[in-house]
């Protein structure tokens, strides 16, 4: 059996995962949870938002022209 490293052994385990994990519990006992730790949004973004970041984002292209 392999050994980890002590790198390894040492990482402390992920503030995000804890409380994305955390939110999803919540929301299985029933509370109102919008969780925005992880940016996978549970919810379809409408076509406003969604063309405002296109928007952005080829403004963004742009300035590194």
């Amino acid at each position: 059996m392999r050994h980890l490293s002590t790198k390894i052994r040492n990482l402390e385990e992920s503030q995000t995962l804890l409380l994305t994990q955390k939110a999803r519990l919540l929301q299985e006992a029933g509370v109102d949870v919008v969780s925005l730790t992880a940016g996978e949004p549970d919810f379809a973004a409408s076509r406003a938002d969604l063309e405002k970041g296109i928007d952005r984002l080829l403004r963004g292209l742009q300035e590194l022209q």
